[in-house]
């Protein structure tokens, strides 16, 4: 077989991961009378029929199955091995092997949206213990943040992780695909997995098998354009802020006193009402770039404070002092907390981390904020690289297209194998459906020699729609 349609390749990549798990090796061998056990559980006459076939075609060698011959054989009869891998329990929902060491797909890069449009199980409400706490997304300047969250699991245990962006109305928003990516908690900061999914709901989603430990929590927005627009404060001066009243009282303007109100909702992270001093710390350690340990205890004596936390009225009145002895602080944090020159959030975007897990103790801890590009592009990269669907460039044995598709994205990487450097446009203008978060569909992309770089992360622009991508590459 010198192809494989696109539904094919989507079962050999779940058939890939179920069979990492039960015991292939990387040269794409498992071991003949297990997998011949799980397919027996299926009785029925395919199943006999995938094991004559099995022996007739000489798929089996010194006690091995071939899983690279095998698998170009019983495409015809896939949905047998789904039943016979379930019997097996080897489901995966989020691969995490090197398929570069096996056969992969040499066809196009056009993928119809029914293709990987994978939903996550809800887990049993009655067992199951969640826990909440709210996040920020910034775009300072196309430099992009996060805050960060600690996962400590007590012990063993199946956790769903999703986040949900929160519109300007304060609803949930399904439509903004914000992503988790999971690291281990130490030294190297392992990548261990990221949102690949949807749920029930719609929301990007990850349901994974944790061991006791803990785990690094990285939300990111691959959608720029959502929180990418301009940061000018040109026509933003004191009087937009502050009014100077007769004895030089001084009032904050309503539309001053609201932008305070919202950054002071978007940094209570646990939602209660009040700014601990954690919370307070890492929004003064964003907007400054220092830590406010030290004025604590000052705030505390100066603000009004309940159980030893910052009330609203503490926060106004704290930046009514600022705002008479320093204004550009106060200009300078409204820019870098996402507020434009109209005071009105639009280069943030508040969202709300959901972790839930069934019946496992488990502590959730927000980190302070931290980029997430540079992070994010190199963990993407390597997972379409080694979980994409992947072609040749004009027919070139050294520049190849990766496309991985998820059900809330799809992201084409270009790998540079050879030692010069290339000037690839990849116009994806014939796509359904679609949008770039480059902001065009037609994009143009330096790869230096050696190397791989992203060249689109494309989205439905109706997520209820059916969507498809289909690129075009030529040289610049």
């Amino acid at each position: 077989m010198d192809s494989f349609s696109n539904t094919d390749v989507d079962f050999i990549e779940r058939f890939l991961c179920a069979f990492k798990t039960l015991g292939g090796d990387e040269q794409g061998f498992i071991d003949y009378e297990h997998f011949e056990q799980l397919l027996q559980q299926n009785h029925s006459a395919d199943a006999k029929d995938i094991l004559d076939l099995i022996k007739t075609e000489n798929h089996v060698k010194n006690e091995k199955l071939n899983f690279v011959s095998l698998c170009s054989s019983v495409l015809s009869v896939k949905a047998v091995f789904n039943s016979a891998l379930e019997n097996g329990k080897a489901i995966i929902h989020n691969p995490r092997i090197d398929t570069r060491t096996f056969t992969r797909n040499k066809g196009s890069a056009r993928i119809s949206s029914s293709q990987n449009d994978k939903t996550a199980t809800d887990l049993p409400s009655e067992r199951g213990i969640s826990k909440y706490l709210k996040g920020m997304l910034f775009n300072v300047n196309g430099d992009l943040f996060s805050y960060r969250y600690q996962l400590e699991l007590l012990e063993n245990s199946v956790v769903e992780i999703f986040a949900t962006a929160i519109s300007s109305r304060g609803e949930l928003d399904a439509a903004v695909p914000i992503e988790i990516l999971v690291f281990q908690d130490g030294k190297n900061k392992i990548f261990i997995t990221s949102s690949t999914l949807k749920n029930n709901d719609g929301y990007c989603s990850l349901k994974f098998n944790f061991k006791k430990g803990k785990y690094i929590l990285i939300p990111i927005l691959l959608k720029w354009n959502v929180i990418g627009k301009s940061n000018s404060f040109d026509s933003l001066n004191l009087e937009s802020l502050i009014h100077v009243e007769e004895e030089s009282n001084i009032t904050l303007t309503p539309a001053c006193e609201n932008a305070l109100r919202i950054i002071f909702d978007c940094i209570d992270l646990d939602e209660n009402g009040l700014l601990n001093q954690s919370e307070f710390d890492y929004f003064i350690r964003h907007t400054s770039g220092e830590t406010a340990a030290e004025e604590w205890t000052t705030i505390e004596d100066n603000f009004k404070m309940e159980n030893h936390q910052l009330t609203f009225d503490g926060f106004l009145e704290l930046y009514k002092m600022v705002l008479q002895t320093d204004p550009s602080d106060v200009m300078n944090m409204l820019q870098l907390m996402g507020v434009n020159e109209s005071l009105e959030l639009e280069n943030a975007m508040p969202f709300r981390l959901v972790v839930k897990s069934i019946g496992a103790k488990f502590n959730i801890h927000p980190l302070p904020v931290s980029p997430f590009k540079e992070v994010s592009d190199k963990v993407l990269r390597k997972l379409a690289v080694e979980q994409g669907v992947s072609r040749k460039v004009k027919n070139m044995n050294d520049l190849f297209l990766f496309n991985h598709r998820l059900a809330h994205r799809a992201t084409l990487v270009i790998q540079n194998q050879s030692h010069s450097r290339i000037m690839l446009k990849l116009d994806c203008n014939k796509s359904i459906n679609c949008e770039s978060h480059r902001g065009s569909l037609d994009f143009s992309v330096e790869v230096l020699p050696r190397t791989s770089v992203i060249g689109h992360h494309l989205f439905p622009v109706d997520h209820t729609q059916e969507w498809m991508v289909e690129c075009t590459e030529s040289f610049n």
